[in-house]
């Protein structure tokens, strides 16, 4: 399930297809199965044994190569990207500041 479909859907927009299975949870199933006497997770009982801990950690040993990818080289290469535009970003914020343009880039 995508970022904004989790975060929204069963608070702001009706839960679709994509977050109203048993495989996926979006953020309101995850608070309604954490809350006493909430509306429960959404998980049917054939499906992991039923628990939202097991659909939980079914999702993390799915999606844990592309998180870890994200977390190690999206900063390497933001970091590149920064190496590499400092002088150009430094020209063009020196001829900002020439035309008295109170911005910086």
């Amino acid at each position: 399930m995508s970022l904004v479909p989790w975060m929204f859907e069963g608070w702001l927009t009706p839960q679709t297809s994509a977050s109203n299975n048993s495989v996926e949870l979006s953020a309101a199933e995850i608070v309604q199965g954490l809350v006493p006497g909430g509306l429960g997770s959404g998980v049917q009982s054939d499906v992991f044994g039923g628990s939202m801990t097991a659909v939980i950690m079914d999702n993390v040993k799915q999606g844990i190569v592309p998180m870890t990818m994200t977390l190690v080289f999206a900063p390497i290469a933001f970091g590149m990207v920064k190496k590499l535009a400092r002088r150009p970003l430094g020209m063009f914020n020196r001829l900002l500041d020439k035309t008295g343009a109170p911005i910086k880039v």
